[in-house]
């Protein structure tokens, strides 16, 4: 689903043939998302909801910029510092801004909301009504931020791309100054990809690892099939990584045990790409 200028409306199943649909409006459209089994695109003065992406229906008027959805609960960044919120994708209800000043954009994963105003703060919260400022990121005009495979990437000015675990320490990817900023970015198939003008950029594939729940030396190693990673660990988690094991990917999660006892009663695992 592609959302534009004067209320235009693309869909596709393929992602190389494209419809046009009427949304039932003229005015701009500047976000969507699919959550909850229902489309909601937002626009400059309107809050737009489909069940099928075909047949739109107009539920609010005040509109907004950008639209995140996390923890049953949709999320519109709005004018004037004042953004809506939604259960159902039908009934908005608004909320002051969090922020000092007006917001650029807003994401959610592992449980967290994390919001970018125009200052560059960093405003976190766990249920989207109580915020707390974090610091400050470092990167112009932020425009995006998804989160995908335990990782938030945010997108910006600049070609800027910024990574974090948790939200609130931001890792500098990729910086060029005086270039095209970079506008949206999404996660599928163990990678990223970004947009901006002229640019569509791709992160090198993502591979998972987590003990499972209950199960001390069983592994859960996610990322794309046909692949294969090379397992370490780490009495630490900070120094003296060593190889324990290779495992080839023949099903997403891969089940794989560590029959290596540990001298210490702890230990941190990780997990590393070795062929493109």
């Amino acid at each position: 689903m592609i959302v534009g200028a004067d209320g235009a409306t693309l869909t596709s199943t393929d992602g190389l043939n494209w419809s046009a649909i009427s949304s039932g409006t003229s005015n701009d459209l500047l976000d969507v998302t699919f959550a909850s089994n229902q489309f909601v695109a937002v626009g400059d003065k309107d809050i737009l909801n489909s069940a099928d992406g075909l047949t739109w229906r107009r539920v609010n008027s005040t509109g907004g910029s950008q639209i995140e959805y996390g923890d049953g609960r949709y999320y519109v960044i709005g004018p004037f510092q004042t953004n809506l919120t939604s259960t159902d994708g039908i009934s908005w209800t608004s909320v002051a801004s969090p922020a000092r000043d007006n917001e650029y954009t807003v994401g959610f994963g592992n449980g967290t909301w994390v919001m970018i105003d125009i200052w560059q703060d960093v405003l976190i919260s766990r249920d989207a009504v109580n915020w707390a400022e974090r610091g400050t990121v470092d990167i112009l005009r932020p425009a995006d931020i998804d989160y995908g495979y335990g990782i938030f990437v945010m997108v910006g000015g600049n070609s800027t791309i910024l990574s974090s675990r948790n939200g609130l320490i931001w890792t500098e990817r990729r910086r060029q100054v005086n270039s095209a900023p970079l506008m949206a970015i999404t996660s599928g198939l163990h990678t990223f990809v970004t947009v901006g003008y002229q640019t569509i950029l791709q992160s090198d594939p993502i591979v998972n690892i987590h003990v499972r729940r209950g199960r001390t030396r069983e592994l859960e190693i996610s990322g794309l099939i046909g692949h294969t990673c090379r397992i370490e660990c780490s009495d630490n988690g900070i120094s003296d990584w060593r190889e324990i094991g290779r495992v080839l990917l023949v099903s997403d999660p891969q089940l794989w045990t560590d029959s290596e006892p540990s001298s210490t009663g702890s230990r941190f695992y990780r997990a590393i790409l070795t062929d493109p």
